[in-house]
């Protein structure tokens, strides 16, 4: 699916990168461009795993393949978008 250049900076957040890909297949997952990409195209995604655990992911596409900036367990704030729509 793609390679890990992130991951979750704290206990709190704690998760698997194959969680993190999973929330990407979410059917009920928004993703947005990254407003702050420079120089490449690179994506936000808020979606659950498998455990219902929502988490934001940050993804460039490297053509079949998907490069990982970031991931974590989104924040009750950065959750409240997905809730909305799920």
């Amino acid at each position: 699916m793609g390679s890990s250049q992130g991951g979750c900076e704290s206990q709190e957040a704690w998760c698997r990168f194959s969680d993190a890909a999973l929330a990407l297949e979410d059917p009920y997952a928004l993703t947005i461009a990254d407003p702050d990409a420079i120089d490449e195209s690179r994506f936000i995604c808020l979606g659950a795993d498998p455990s219902g655990r929502v988490l934001i992911t940050i993804f460039a596409p490297r053509g079949p393949r998907n490069t990982y900036n970031f991931f974590a367990k989104a924040s009750r704030s950065e959750r409240r978008p997905y809730e909305k729509v799920r």
